[in-house]
């Protein structure tokens, strides 16, 4: 039996790993942007314009948030936990109050 959960945790290892590598591929993110901007009149696009000065990551989940994707998957595609993406959420609202940008109420609306 011992044997057989430590199979079945390496297999459940491996699979996050490629999940991982997955979601972090370049590739991945401009399609999730594109999905969003489609969707959404260009949202990633006016995101990034008036909010130039954020990191990768912040950008990675407003697209999240703007395709409405449930925090267990941000979650699991960050490996975070979620006081993390909490704080860092809360920490983007209050940059984009501060910095006014055109489209403030829609972004924190997102988030």
């Amino acid at each position: 039996s011992n044997q057989k959960e430590s199979i079945k945790s390496k297999t459940a290892h491996n699979v996050e790993q490629e999940i991982r590598n997955f979601v972090s591929n370049p590739d991945f993110h401009a399609f999730l942007e594109y999905l969003a901007n489609s969707e959404n009149e260009d949202i990633m696009s006016r995101f990034r314009k008036q909010m130039p000065n954020l990191s990768d990551k912040e950008y990675y989940i407003f697209v999240c948030a703007a395709l409405k994707l449930p925090v267990t998957v941000i979650l699991m595609f960050f490996d975070l936990n979620r006081n993390t993406l909490y704080t860092t959420r809360r920490r983007m609202r209050q940059k984009i109050a501060d910095a006014h940008p055109i489209d403030a109420r829609e972004f924190l609306n997102l988030l």
